[in-house]
Order: structure tokens, then sequence, then C-alpha cells
């Protein structure tokens, strides 16, 4: 936690406010969540299939939809354990966010692809 709270010291004092920031493979608790977003308005957490631990949960149940991505962090990181990951798997990374924020994989897979659209100003296809 000391980690994040360095890094949102230092992001503040060289970054706007509303600069998009992508917390790739986030595993933070929902204060440290709520100390992001109060920080910065534009920041997206990102996470892997590993999302077992109590405050891990916690912390992706606090983000906002609008707010989350999808982290398949291959080669590491395999959902479920095991050897090694590959990006196919960002399935099953979806399949278990998912049932964590209980919603549909459907649904979680349009958000968070709008939200990655967001994030980085990439033009949706039509």
């Amino acid at each position: 936690m000391d980690v994040h709270f360095r890094c949102i010291h230092i992001l503040q004092r060289m970054c706007d406010p509303d600069q998009p920031i992508h917390l790739h493979c986030f595993t933070g608790n929902q204060e440290l969540v709520k100390l992001w977003i109060d920080r910065f308005s534009n920041v997206y957490f990102g996470f892997t299939g590993a999302v077992e631990s109590f405050s891990v949960i916690s912390g992706l149940r606090t983000v906002p939809v609008n707010r989350v991505l999808l982290n398949p962090d291959s080669p590491y990181m395999k959902p479920g354990g095991g050897y090694i990951n590959i990006p196919v798997f960002i399935k099953d990374v979806a399949s278990q966010v998912a049932s964590r924020l209980k919603v549909t994989i459907k649904y979680l897979l349009w958000e968070t692809v709008r939200n990655g659209h967001r994030l980085y100003k990439i033009k949706p296809l039509t």
C-alpha cells in the first residue's frame, strides 16, 4: 500500500487530476480504490484472474464498472493457477471478474471494451 501512496504523491505533483491512468494488474483494497478515484478522475483499474482474496474482491467491487479493465497478463497470472498464461485466457479472466461483480460476462466485456477505447482514445469499430 505504501507504494501506492508514494506513486499517488508523485503523480499529483507531475500530472493533472484528469490524467488518464491504467493501474495494470490492480490488487488493492477498497480504501486504495477510493484514494485513486478521489485523486484522479480518469483512473482505470485492470484486473487479472487473480481476484480471489477478500481485499482484492472488495477493491474490485468498489470500482465503478466504467473504470474496470481486464488484464490477461500473459505469460503470468493464469486464472485458476497453473503453468503459462496466454491471451486466449481473457475469457477466463472475464469469467472470474464477472462472477465477483455479479454481472454477465457479455455485459462485462462490453463495458471493458468501451473503457479501453475511452482510456486509450481508440475509435470504436462501427
